[in-house]
C-alpha cells in the first residue's frame, strides 16, 4: 500500500469516515519518533494512538491504531493518519 493510492486498498466507507476526521482536524500531536515512524493522536470516541511506518517511497510498511475497531484490517483513525502524511509528502 503506498501514500498516493491507499484509498484504493482500503473498504471505501472506512475511507469516507477517515476523510471526514482528517478534514475536521481530528488528528493531532503528529511527531516523527525516527525515520520514517510516525505516532499520531487521533480523537474520536476516545483519544487513539496511531503508528506508522513509511519507506522513503511513501510505502507504508506498518500501521495500528489502539482503537477496539475489528471490522477489517483499516480503521478510519488510521485512514486520517495516511491523509495528513499524504498531504506532508506531496
Amino acid at each position: 500500500m503506498n501514500l498516493r493510492n491507499f484509498y484504493d486498498c482500503i473498504d471505501k466507507v472506512v475511507v469516507y469516515r477517515g476523510i471526514n476526521y482528517y478534514q475536521s482536524g481530528e488528528v493531532w500531536q503528529i511527531q516523527e519518533k525516527k525515520t520514517g515512524i510516525y505516532e499520531a493522536k487521533v480523537t474520536g470516541t476516545y483519544l487513539y494512538t496511531v503508528d506508522v511506518e513509511l519507506k522513503e517511497n511513501y510505502e507504508v510498511v506498518a500501521i495500528n491504531c489502539t482503537c477496539p475497531y475489528d471490522q477489517g484490517p483499516y480503521c478510519k483513525h488510521e485512514v486520517a493518519v495516511l491523509c495528513v502524511r499524504r498531504d506532508a509528502n506531496t
